[in-house]
């Protein structure tokens, strides 16, 4: 699949959350959508990264 995993930016800094468990960073991650960008995705990528989100809408009806 395209694009690259996703980075921990913030790793090994202190942060506050008000979860149980995990930060608020990988609460948000888990529940949203996280979509590859580079400026030199070629029109293949660019389609199967479509055909993907396409899927889970139609799915979804």
């Amino acid at each position: 699949m395209c694009g690259k995993p996703r980075k921990y930016f913030f790793k090994d800094y202190k942060f506050f959350s008000s979860l149980e468990e995990g930060s608020v960073y990988d609460d948000l991650f888990n529940r949203g959508i996280c979509l590859p960008s580079d400026a030199k995705m070629d029109t293949t990528c660019i389609n199967e990264i479509i055909k993907i989100i396409e899927t889970l809408f139609i799915n979804k009806k």
